[in-house]
């Protein structure tokens, strides 16, 4: 048996001409040119756990109300959603646990060191070296 390139039909057979090229969806995409950029929903990423950090008060009411929403949503939505929306919650939970773990650094670091002579004597004597 050998590969006869030269058979009625095959020498000029692309797979590519079998299978039928899928269409591409343009609605969605002549859509959302249309409307401009869209904004993505508030969330609890680096952006605006940053944003908060760096005001001067831990603002936590858009973080509490999202809760609130998740917290209804878990009591009145249907098996999917009430999963969904615990899942939100405890990611919602970390989310302020790490805020209160930044803001309580940031205002250790920005307060003075408290002067205690223990420790100011025993840099002296290993002449502030670190080691």
């Amino acid at each position: 048996m050998s590969k006869d390139k030269t058979a009625p039909g095959m020498g000029t057979f692309k797979i590519s001409d079998a299978v039928k090229r899928p269409v591409a969806p343009s609605a969605p995409a002549a859509l959302s040119k249309k409307k401009g950029k869209e904004e993505p929903p508030p969330g609890v990423g680096f952006p605006t756990i940053e944003k908060l950090i760096e005001s001067d008060s831990l603002d936590r009411s858009g973080l509490e109300a999202r809760v609130a929403a998740l917290e209804e949503l878990a009591k009145t939505g249907n098996n999917k959603e009430k999963a969904g929306a615990k899942k939100a919650l405890q990611a919602y939970q970390h989310a302020q646990e790490l805020l209160e773990y930044l803001w309580n650094t940031k205002q250790k670091l920005a307060s003075p060191p408290a002067a205690n002579p223990a420790d100011a004597k025993k840099k002296g004597a290993r002449g502030g070296a670190a080691r």
